[in-house]
């Protein structure tokens, strides 16, 4: 995935650029999504109302489903085409943040939220949700230290995952810390540091599996 993003005083805000590419075995999905926020100052902070467009090309190519010997029925009517199919769907999101410089911020979006079908992939986008917040705790004997949890909440009113996050700062220059990800079967642990050189802020996470799927973690 490729994120570009800048803001534009003359539209009173920010516009930004997403491409990126998945792919899971014989499905493929290429996406492209252009996105323009609204930033006003509100209150002790700042204010950002966005909107998304964007077009998803997801393709399937149904002869991997028999020649790979991964169907279950290989009589199903659905995997008897040999051809790899394509179609071109629509996709739009909105979001609000609220944002008070070293106190906290709130956030909420959603994606998808045309919920599309296509007849010739056999498949419907999924309307998603997201709720992201965090604060800062500061030292009033050390202010140098901060401790900043946060947690993201994301939703497609099926299924439901928790991230949940700690940082430790010093000077805003250095940090360290855990999240925790609550994932059906899975909720992996993940080590966070990083540092910031002027303008340049560098991050490293491992992620430590809890599962008995055997995997190894990730980088």
């Amino acid at each position: 995935s490729i994120n570009v993003h800048s803001p534009l005083n003359i539209l009173h805000g920010g516009i930004g650029a997403s491409v990126y590419q998945d792919q899971l075995g014989p499905q493929k999905e290429i996406g492209v999504k252009l996105m323009y926020a609204y930033r006003t100052d509100l209150g002790m902070g700042n204010l950002g109302i966005g909107a998304s467009v964007g077009f998803l090309n997801g393709t399937i190519d149904f002869s991997q489903f028999i020649e790979g010997e991964t169907v279950r029925d290989p009589g199903d009517d659905l995997l008897q085409s040999q051809a790899e199919e394509s179609d071109m769907l629509l996709d739009f999101g909105f979001g609000i943040h609220y944002v008070v410089p070293e106190k906290f911020y709130v956030a909420v979006s959603t994606t998808r939220l045309s919920e599309q079908r296509s007849e010739t992939l056999h498949f419907s986008t999924k309307r998603h949700y997201y709720l992201n917040a965090g604060y800062e705790f500061s030292f009033s004997n050390n202010p140098a230290f901060v401790i900043e949890p946060s947690i993201l909440i994301k939703s497609d009113a099926v299924k439901t995952q928790y991230d949940v996050a700690a940082l430790l700062k010093y000077n805003n220059k250095v940090w360290g810390g855990v999240s925790y990800s609550a994932i059906r079967n899975m909720d992996p642990i993940s080590v966070l540091v990083g540092m910031r050189i002027k303008d340049v802020r560098v991050g490293y996470a491992y992620t430590i599996p809890t599962s008995k799927i055997g995997s190894s973690g990730s980088h």
